[in-house]
Formats: C-alpha cells, sequence, structure tokens
C-alpha cells in the first residue's frame, strides 16, 4: 500500500501506540503519528519479521496475546487484538509502553520498559510542545487549554528565564537523558511537586526532539531511584525543605484562604543518639517522619533540618483542630517510640504563625513559629501559638 494512503493522526489519541492491519490481507491500514516507521509498503510481516501473521491471529481468537518483538532493533512488547472497524475485521498491535525508559545498571545504559501512561509531553529542539498524551492534558488542563506549541515550562511555577538549555542539551546529548524537580501548577489550580525526565536518543520511536515525562512526586517517592530519595527524605508523606519552600511559596500568594505554619522540634532527641547510638536515632527519625505525615495528611509536611519539622496549612481551620493534630502526633510518638526517650513528657515542641498575623512570607512565618517553639520548649509546653485567637 502506498505510504501516503496510511491514515494517520497528528494529535496523540486513542489509538497512540497502535498501528491496524487488514485481517485478511495484512496490509497496514493505520499508524499513530507517534511511531516513526519508514517502509515503503508496510504491512505485518514487514514490520515484524519474526512473527507469524497467521498464528498471530489464531491466537487471539482465544484471548489477547502479548508478545516482546523486534521493532527497530529493539525487544517491545505488543498487544494483538481483533477488532470491528468501519465493519471490517482489524487486527489491532498496540504498544505496552508508554515510552522507554533510560537508567544505569553495572555503569552501563539500559533501555526499561515500563508498563502504564505517563504524563508525557514530545518537544522538539527548542523544547516547545509538539505533541503530548491524554494523561498530559487530564493532569494539566482545566478548561481544555491548548498546549501544542507551547514551551514545556508553560506551567512550572518555579521556571527561571536564565535556564541554560544549551547545558541541559549536552546534557541530554552525553547521559541521553536528563531529570529535574520542578513545582507545576496542576488541574484544580494546585501547585503540586514533579520530577521531571527528558530523552533523548537516537533510535526514537516519537517523532521530537525530546520526550519529558512528569511524575507527581509523593507516590514516587518510595521508590527505588536514587534521585526521588534527594527529594523525599524516604518518606511518602514528607518533602524535603527545598520542595516544600517551593510549594508554600506559590500558596502564600494563590488565594485568600487561612494560612498557618507549624514548626516542630523533637525534644530530648539528642539523648536517643547517645544512648542508644546514630543507627537507632535514624529509625526514630524516620518512624517520627511517618507519624508527623499520616497525622498532618492531606497537609504540606517538611523534614526542615535534622529534628526540625514543619507543616503548611492553607484551609479554614480553628486553633482547636490544630492542637488535636498536635496532641496526636505527640500522643503516637509517646505509643510507638516512648521507650526510646530518657526523660520527656512532651516529645514535641510546636511553634505555629497565621499569614498576615506574623508576616507575609515564608521566612517571616517560620522565623515567628521557631520563635513561637523556642517559648513553648522553655515553658515545656506541647504548643505555643504566636498570633491572638480569632
Amino acid at each position: 500500500m502506498p505510504k501516503e494512503t496510511i491514515n494517520s493522526n497528528n494529535d496523540i489519541d486513542e489509538f497512540v501506540h497502535q498501528m491496524h492491519f487488514d485481517y485478511e490481507t495484512g496490509a497496514l491500514i493505520y499508524i499513530s503519528s507517534d511511531l516513526q516507521l519508514d517502509y515503503i509498503e508496510p504491512s505485518f510481516q514487514n514490520l515484524f519479521p519474526v512473527l507469524n501473521f497467521s498464528k498471530i491471529k489464531e491466537k487471539i481468537l482465544k484471548d489477547n496475546v502479548s508478545i516482546e518483538t523486534h521493532l527497530k532493533g529493539r525487544e517491545i512488547p505488543f498487544e494483538f487484538t481483533k477488532i470491528k472497524k468501519d465493519g471490517k475485521d482489524v487486527l489491532v498491535a498496540r504498544l505496552l509502553v508508554d515510552s522507554l525508559f533510560f537508567g544505569y545498571s553495572q555503569g552501563n545504559i539500559i533501555p526499561i520498559p515500563i508498563l502504564g501512561s505517563f504524563l508525557t509531553a514530545y518537544v522538539d529542539c527548542n523544547f516547545k510542545i509538539i505533541a503530548h498524551n491524554k494523561n498530559y492534558k487530564t493532569a494539566f488542563s482545566d478548561n481544555g487549554d491548548h498546549f501544542i506549541g507551547r514551551p514545556i515550562y508553560h506551567n512550572i511555577i518555579n521556571y527561571k528565564s536564565d535556564v541554560h538549555f544549551p547545558r541541559i542539551k549536552k546534557e541530554l546529548k552525553e547521559k541521553l537523558f536528563w531529570y529535574s524537580n520542578a513545582v507545576i501548577r496542576a488541574k484544580g489550580k494546585k501547585f503540586v511537586p514533579y520530577i521531571l525526565l527528558a530523552y533523548d536518543r537516537p533510535q526514537t520511536l516519537i517523532k521530537s526532539q525530546y520526550e519529558v515525562h512528569f511524575f507527581p512526586l509523593e507516590p514516587y517517592l518510595q521508590d527505588t531511584f536514587t534521585h526521588y530519595d534527594a527529594h523525599s527524605n524516604g518518606s511518602n508523606s514528607i518533602y524535603s525543605r527545598n520542595v516544600f519552600e517551593g510549594i508554600v511559596n506559590k500558596y502564600l500568594t494563590a488565594d485568600d484562604n487561612d494560612k498557618y505554619l507549624l514548626f516542630f522540634d523533637i525534644n530530648d532527641f539528642k539523648s536517643v543518639n547517645d544512648y542508644y547510638g546514630h543507627d537507632v536515632g535514624d529509625h526514630t527519625l524516620k518512624e517520627i517522619s511517618r507519624i508527623i505525615g499520616e497525622t498532618f495528611k492531606g497537609y504540606i509536611v517538611s523534614r526542615y533540618g535534622g529534628d526540625e519539622y514543619t507543616v503548611y496549612i492553607d484551609e479554614k481551620i480553628s486553633q482547636e483542630e490544630i492542637v488535636a493534630l498536635i496532641k496526636l502526633a505527640n500522643q503516637r510518638i509517646c505509643a510507638d517510640l516512648g521507650d526510646k526517650f530518657r526523660s520527656c513528657r512532651n516529645y514535641l515542641s510546636v511553634g505555629i504563625s497565621k499569614y498576615k498575623e506574623n508576616g507575609v512570607t515564608l521566612n517571616e512565618l517560620i522565623n515567628a513559629a521557631d520563635t513561637a517553639m523556642y517559648v513553648a520548649k522553655r515553658e515545656k509546653s506541647l504548643y505555643k501559638f504566636c498570633y491572638e485567637k480569632d
């Protein structure tokens, strides 16, 4: 079949990563635009020379067939199914990966197929979006926003105009991938931390210079990839200080909600290290991170440094509700870890500041809450507000 008669879409749609073949002849009748294949007369047998067309059809009569096969010199998994299209039987070959993830293994860069569909944008050499998948649009579009032709940083809140693209391109050329973290305005006008991974490879299946995958940070914080650990402090509820500051700085200017900053210090934690050793101390801190993260789930929590934690609350909440959460965290630390502390009545000292009453910047709120925390510690109380009750 002449190449120009093959049906193809310019958008990445519901037929993403698919090829459709005539069920009787095996001729290619549709190919999604993301699959870059150069054949004068494309057919099932030309594209999948190691597979038997007739045997594939026999197998899919019983069930869908998932097979790893060669395509452009790579072992890539495809699923073969039979559908009805315009009254005719069609054999569909659907790619089972959204992309090929490149990682390190024993010092070598290797392709790792990852099942599922990421938030993926396909960009040109100037990092302008030429296509994206549906998940990308679902995550970032509130009102059918049009992203094609826009720069990749259209919704990256902490983008700076002096981003050194030549350096990024150099790293992409040398390592085949580049990653960074960014605070992104997602659907619903939420500010969410993401990991961005960009890829450049010579045998790409996508008609673009680079692919950029967006990973919402929280679900991946327990991942084995070490660069996630650098941002997560190893907890699925706790952000690192730089990510915390990036998110909170945006929320502080986003709306007129009530905004609170809680600054935590762990009392007498030094005695845990001194008496039990640093291994036990490290484990104790991980458990405290878990407890604070779970207790304040839904809010923005950070291990701010050492044995200090911060929590940002961006909603209407009473002092009594804040106190109840602080008491709950203290009680859970007592129940789970109380035997590790030598002499504590309160395991926490917490200072609480409020937006506008105690400052309008994150630094002002943290300084006010930090001061209140030291007052609480000095008075041997669990918490101290540094503003008057509403």
